[in-house]
């Protein structure tokens, strides 16, 4: 049913059904019954019960009273709008008193709720504007007499438990204690004291000079704008001052607190970490990436500060000093120069844009030179170094360490150990020291230097294709006669005569030593200096050592002196000698020409016309593709041309016998062999094959 008053004052009953009750004009009384009703007062003193069921209620105009008790259901003051100052709309609860109901505000609706029942009455709006905006009641009435007004209202919503609650302060100064529960607590405008309790809590400050206490549990506390005071308490929390001159609280039993990405980058700003109950001997300070991490000595207590060192500790991230019991403080010039004190633990140091000398000391370390012209030293233990730009000085010390150069001119010092020095960007000057180490100069016109005890270097894999590179070996007290060059493959040998130090340049050769891996100088304690040519020249000359000598694309020539020797021509008509011992020649591309010397020797002529002399010894010749020469005579011992076939028609390949005439030899066949045998000698020359295929299969 609709049933609506009119003027004067009337009484409108809804009875069973959801019903509809208009009072209009005048001092009505408006009983809904049983169903979901909607009540509106209008104007006038109005005296609004829904009666059972879940009903709307809207006083309208005037000092209107709200009957509501057990049974009533979940009721709505729905928007019951009126600004006039004075008015008092009641809420009046039948046989009830304030120990029966609880209230409690979500958002800006205030709720009571009796206790023990399903019943509730909802009041939108009523903390609009702090409950003063019109939306409001203005008193709770109970069954005795007693009533809370908007005081007490508001006092009683800010009133913890042990359940979950929301609880919102106003534009006052407000103490709010939430008690057990995971309760989300905000201050509002005013300076104000926000208590999460025990629990998982969300505590903001908003406007003000606030205090946040988190209590137990992992909270987090958000300070807003203001001058705030911040206590996560027992728990791992997440603190964040927000605006303002903000103090962090933190001691013993903190646990393992974080501020949060706290950024101000207001200039003159300082925000303060107290330290409740220690004095600097009970804290150590460290840098991990850009956090600056404080723990209690002793415990598991840490504060981590996110972003700290940012922009050198200057993008507003930082917390600006460390307060002590004893009153005394560190500024943020000593935070930053603590950091980077050495300990015998393993450490992760980093420096800044500025001129920074670090030493690590002891432990497996790792440095980080940042910006600026640094001085960076490892000192004891395994310890990785990294200058970062700036013309930087790295030390190794001892243990196995690793320098990075990064950019800038730097000079990289690796010290005792097997270390691995990369100069990155710039023109470096890298020095081993002592142990096996690897070198890699990066960039640059970059300077190695080697000596004695500097034990069995690697320049690896340091390549530049840069046309005017200038990569240099500078040697240490060492000149010309001090040292011997050879070739390993693609690499390039530095031995120091009489010890076994030796340094070698991984790919030196490749491309004939232009494919950008090569040094380009060799520099002696005299001042003179070996360029590519030179060297090129020096690895091609023999000694009574057993080596490998190997020639270039150029035409080479190249005798290998005593010793057991291979030598590769490469490309290019290259002339090899292998003098005395047992060694293998080989021309490879080219026409060149082979000359064993003493002893047994092996000569592959590779492609191209080749002149093959074994010398003196047995030797086993093959002169390959082309139209080779095979140069024998008395003396040339017992000599076999092995297996040399090629099928092109129209080869020509020739015996030369020298200081011999047709009557000087014997030619026979001894099965598919040809044997010619210098009569009244032993020399012979078996040509293995030669009759196969009627002589005609290459």
């Amino acid at each position: 049913d609709t049933v609506s008053g009119g003027g004067g004052n009337d009484t409108l009953l809804g009875g069973a059904g959801a019903d509809r009750l208009n009072g209009d004009d005048g001092n009505d009384l408006l009983q809904g019954g049983t169903g979901n009703d909607i009540l509106n007062g209008g104007i006038g003193n109005d005296i609004l019960d829904g009666g059972a069921g879940n009903d709307r209620l809207d006083g309208g105009a005037g000092d209107d009273a709200y009957l509501f008790g057990k049974g009533s259901g979940q009721d709505t003051i729905y928007y019951a709008y009126e600004a006039r100052a004075g008015k008092v709309d009641t809420v009046k609860l039948s046989d009830l008193k304030a120990s029966d109901i609880t209230i409690s505000r979500d958002a800006a609706d205030l709720i009571i709720r009796i206790n023990d029942t399903t019943d509730s009455m909802q009041v939108l709006n009523h903390f609009a504007g702090d409950a003063a905006t019109g939306y409001q009641i203005d008193r709770i009435q109970f069954a005795d007499g007693s009533f809370w007004d908007q005081s007490i209202i508001k006092l009683q919503v800010l009133k913890g438990s042990d359940a979950d609650q929301s609880l919102t302060g106003y534009a006052g100064d407000d103490i709010i204690d939430a008690g057990a529960g995971d309760d989300a607590v905000s201050g509002g405008a005013g300076n104000d004291t926000l208590s999460g309790g025990s629990g998982l809590d969300t505590i903001s400050g908003d406007e003000g000079d606030d205090n946040l206490n988190g209590g137990a549990g992992n909270d987090t506390l958000n300070g807003g704008t203001g001058d705030d005071i911040l206590d996560g308490g027992a728990g791992n929390d997440l603190l964040n001052g927000g605006a303002g001159d903000d103090t962090y609280l933190f001691g013993k039993g903190s646990g393992q607190d974080s501020i949060y990405y706290a950024n101000e980058s207001r200039l003159g700003k300082l925000d303060t970490v107290k330290l409740l109950g220690l004095n600097p001997s009970d804290v150590t300070i460290s840098r991990d990436g850009y956090d600056l991490i404080l723990k209690v000595n002793g415990t598991t207590d840490s504060l981590r500060i996110y972003y700290h060192f940012m922009g050198d500790a200057t993008s507003g991230y930082q917390i600006d000093r460390i307060q002590f019991a004893d009153g005394s403080f560190w500024d943020q010039t000593f935070i930053k120069t603590e950091v980077l004190r050495s300990t015998d633990a393993n450490q992760s140091l980093t420096g800044y844009e500025t001129d920074d000398v670090i030493n690590a000391g002891v432990g497996d370390d790792s440095i980080s030179g940042s910006g600026g012209n640094d001085t960076l030293s490892g000192e004891a233990g395994d310890d990785t170094v990294s200058g970062g730009t700036g013309n930087d000085t790295l030390i190794g010390g001892s243990g196995a360490d690793t320098l990075n150069g990064d950019d800038g001119d730097d000079l990289l010092q690796g010290g005792v150990g097997n270390d691995n020095l990369y100069g990155g960007n710039g023109n470096d000057v890298l020095d081993g020291g002592s142990g096996n180490d690897l070198l890699n100069g990066g960039n640059g016109d970059d300077t190695y230097l080697f000596g004695k005890g500097s034990g069995q270097d690697r320049v690896y894999y340091a390549n530049e294709t840069r046309a005017d590179k200038l990569d240099t070996v500078k040697l240490i007290d060492l000149n010309a006669g001090d040292v011997s060059l050879s070739r390993d493959g693609y690499d390039l040998v530095i031995r120091v005569n009489g010890t076994t130090d030796s340094l070698r340049v991984v790919y030196h050769f490749m491309g004939d030593a232009t494919a950008g891996y090569q040094i380009d100088h060799i520099q002696f304690a005299d001042g003179s200096f070996w360029d590519q040519t030179a060297i090129k020249t020096q690895i091609m000359q023999g000694t009574a050592a057993d080596e490998t000598l190997s020639g270039t694309s150029a035409d080479d020539t190249i005798d290998a002196g005593a010793g057991d020797d291979t030598v590769n021509g490469m490309a290019g008509s290259d002339t090899l000698s292998g003098g005395a011992g047992a060694d293998t020649l080989n021309g490879n591309d080219g026409n060149d020409v082979l000359q064993g010397g003493a002893d047994d020797d092996v000569l592959y002529g590779g492609d191209g016309s080749d002149v093959l002399d074994g010398g003196a010894g047995n030797d086993r010749l093959d002169g390959g593709a082309g139209d080779d020469i095979y140069i024998f005579c008395k003396g040339a011992g017992q000599d076999s041309i092995y297996y040399a076939n090629e099928t092109r028609a129209g080869k020509m390949d020739t015996v030369k016998l020298t200081d011999l005439n047709a009557s000087d030899v014997s030619v026979t066949r001894d099965g598919m062999d040809l044997f010619i045998r210098v009569n009244g000698t032993t020399d012979s020359l078996r040509v293995i094959y030669h009759f196969l295929g009627d002589a005609t299969a290459g």
